[in-house]
């Protein structure tokens, strides 16, 4: 079974409006938004489990590497609010803590950027904002594409980054991409979504599989360790 999106957008019916949001105005070259909270998403398992860079370590990691101009994290929700709409040609963090939107309003905010910094989630790297970024062509930057079946192809519908070493080497690849070729990665993007994780494609898959009994795996990319199972 393919990764879902955030329960409360389907409940609230915004995965109706992911063919418009599609064509949304990108105002922010990269966005991140979540709880970014240090402790909770800086655990251990990300890294000696899964290899991966923990969600507090990517954000410090381009808190301190990425020149001042190309980042902004605002402190409230004001100053988040105030922001929304203008133009930024670099990256917008919006961490939970301090600022946050409705559900109702979430996927038309993940359009908001053209590219998706998609950090691990809390007991293991994949998260349900990975999915939201494709679904609406927002690109992602992420360190997990090998836990997609099948993987996400950098310079497709993705941007790879593998550690710290490469990380803000492929924030600024984002931030300085011409625009034709970013809209070639969202398209792909999209179209990765539509074949591989949307409601449809899940269930054409289910009806398409041979036999009587069908088994499903949920989240196979869970290791001992790393998850809640």
């Amino acid at each position: 079974m393919p990764f879902p999106l955030f329960p409360g957008v389907y409940a609230r019916g915004e995965d109706r409006n992911i063919e418009t949001l599609r064509r949304h105005l990108r105002p922010w070259r990269v966005f991140f938004g979540g709880d970014a909270l240090l402790g909770k998403y800086s655990q251990p398992s990300i890294t000696q489990v899964y290899g991966k860079l923990p969600r507090t370590d990517v954000l410090e990691h381009l808190r301190q590497t990425l020149p001042a101009a190309h980042w902004i994290d605002p402190q409230d929700q004001q100053a988040f609010d105030a922001l929304r709409g203008e133009s930024f040609d670099g990256l917008v963090i919006m961490n939970t803590r301090r600022c946050r939107v409705p559900v109702e309003q979430w996927l038309s905010t993940v359009a908001s950027g053209r590219f998706y910094l998609a950090c691990p989630g809390y007991r293991y790297p994949m998260s349900h904002n990975i999915i939201e970024a494709l679904a609406v062509g927002a690109i992602p930057i992420t360190q997990y594409p090998e836990l997609f079946f099948p993987a996400l192809e950098d310079g497709k519908n993705c941007l790879v980054f593998h550690g710290p070493d490469d990380l803000t080497a492929v924030v600024q690849r984002a931030i300085h991409m011409p625009e034709d070729e970013a809209a070639r990665l969202a398209a792909g993007a999209a179209a990765y979504y539509d074949r591989f994780l949307s409601p449809q494609a899940t269930v054409s898959g289910l009806m398409a599989m041979p036999g009587r009994e069908v088994r499903l795996r949920l989240v196979p990319f869970i290791k001992r360790g790393g998850g809640y199972a």
